[in-house]
């Protein structure tokens, strides 16, 4: 889990953090000094649907049952970031179960109509570009052989063939 993973937390069966550790406080509060002992992970999932999808997959693990979800967190100042978990049920020398649970920080690729919605009226533009703009690839070289900007004034594309 260390080499693909931020960071590495044991929790105890009750899903609280085993121990202390600045290089999570780190990456959960941009802060090394804030105490994650005797904390529960879900504090920082500020999602309902994730905190319960998250106990439920821990919970429900049997024995060495390996598993991965995808989460929101949230992190200082109310900034959420998207982190992507990796997840095994262990046993200690004392033989109590522990879960060992991997965190690293991802983005999703945006799909095309989540995009378009955030852009709203620009979305129109944008596709207008797209469709008049005539964009070549020179195969002798990586550059792009013709440039597109947006009129101001009706949002009408304006297409120069001959940029370089």
């Amino acid at each position: 889990l260390h080499l693909v993973c931020d960071v590495v937390v044991e929790l105890d069966v009750e899903l609280r953090f085993a121990e202390d550790s600045p290089k999570t406080a780190a990456f959960l509060t941009m802060n090394p000094r804030t105490s994650t002992k005797s904390k529960t992970l879900q504090e920082y999932m500020p999602k309902d649907d994730d905190q319960k999808l998250f106990k439920e997959r821990m919970l429900g693990l049997s024995n060495s049952t390996a598993g991965a979800l995808h989460v929101t967190m949230m992190g200082s100042h109310s900034h959420l970031f998207s982190v992507e978990m990796f997840y095994v049920k262990v046993y200690g020398l004392d033989g109590r179960a522990q879960h060992l649970v991997g965190m690293r920080e991802f983005s999703d690729p945006e799909k095309p109509g989540e995009m378009q919605s955030r852009l709203g009226g620009n979305g129109q533009k944008l596709r207008a570009l797209s469709s008049s703009a005539n964009l070549q690839a020179d195969a002798s070289s990586p550059r792009v052989i013709g440039r597109a900007d947006v009129d101001e004034e009706g949002g009408q594309p304006n297409v120069d063939t001959e940029a370089s």
